[in-house]
This record gives C-alpha cells, sequence and structure tokens, in this order.
C-alpha cells in the first residue's frame, strides 16, 4: 500500500491503456479519419472492443481480489481504475458510435463504472443497492470480493456477505 506500489500500478495501467490505443492509432486504423482503417470497421470495433472489455475484467477482477483496501487508498485507486479507461480507441473514424454499440462491444465497461462508484460507498450503501437490484450485474462470489476489498473483517461484514447470498438466492426464488 506504499506510494511507490501505487505508482508502479498507475504505470501498468497506463502503459496496457497506451498499448490499446497504439494499437488502434498506429497500426489498425493510422490515418483516421481521412483514410480507412486496415480492417473492416466492424472487424476493428470488434477487436478494439474486445482487448477493451478483457482490460476492465482484468482491472474490475484485481479489485475483487484485493482484501480490506485502505481507506485512504481508495481515492489513489478510483483514479487509477478511471486512468485505464480507454473507451474512446474504439470511437475513431467519421462516424459517431452510439453509446449501445459501445455497450455491445465493451459489456464490462459499466460494470467498471459501477465499481469506481461502489469504492467509496458505505456497507449499507452497497447493500442496498445489491437489495433493490441495482448491482446485478455483479456474480454473488464478485460482490462479495468487493465488499471483501472494501471493508475490514468484522461481524458486519459477515453479516453482509452472508445477506448478499440470501438475497440473490431469495431472488431466483431460491
Amino acid at each position: 500500500h506504499s506510494a511507490s506500489a501505487r505508482e508502479d500500478a498507475e504505470g501498468a495501467v497506463l502503459q496496457a491503456k497506451e498499448l490499446i490505443q497504439t494499437l488502434g492509432a498506429k497500426i489498425l486504423w493510422p490515418d483516421a479519419p481521412k483514410a480507412p482503417p486496415a480492417v473492416p470497421v466492424p472487424v476493428y470495433r470488434r477487436v478494439i472492443g474486445g482487448l477493451i472489455d478483457n482490460w476492465y475484467k482484468i482491472l474490475i477482477q484485481s479489485v475483487i481480489a484485493m482484501e480490506d483496501i485502505p481507506s485512504v487508498q481508495i481515492q489513489a485507486l478510483q483514479g487509477v481504475l478511471g486512468g485505464g479507461r480507454c473507451e474512446d480507441a474504439l470511437k475513431r473514424g467519421p462516424d459517431k458510435i452510439p453509446a449501445a454499440a459501445v455497450r455491445a462491444y465493451i459489456p464490462s465497461r459499466e460494470k467498471l463504472s459501477m465499481l469506481i462508484d461502489l469504492l467509496d460507498m458505505t456497507l449499507a450503501d452497497i447493500r442496498n443497492l445489491n437489495a433493490s437490484n441495482a448491482l446485478s450485474s455483479f456474480s454473488v462470489p464478485e460482490l462479495q470480493g468487493i465488499l471483501r476489498a472494501l471493508f475490514a473483517k468484522s461481524d458486519k461484514l459477515d453479516q453482509a456477505l452472508l445477506a448478499v447470498e440470501q438475497e440473490r438466492a431469495h431472488e431466483r426464488g431460491g
């Protein structure tokens, strides 16, 4: 949790983002929008969208794998995650890409946005969101991982972990 670890993480995130942007801007579509891409536009968007989607999944899973992130590090983590966003690489070319198409090419985009928002919420806020089905894009294990990442081990956390499981089982009619 040191400053150098944060700087290493920021550097790695920015490097990955830059690689995706470079692939789009310098290899697959170097002269956008003046010239056509090296591959058909739908192929370009599938390739870049797939890379970005997988990148976002890696960012999400890396947070879920953490435990008890110190509250003083939350804002830095939000900055690192936000700095890793690169969906602009998908939007190259003369045509404006509709939001629905961005969602289709990068389905994990909204999940990453939600995760960034969840990072500075209270346990009660997250439980309320889950109870209202607002966190349905996260599986039970993912949501439990997020809770473990954000809150120290305690009876209150254990109750919340169990409640997530029970609320989802109840939604499924189980």
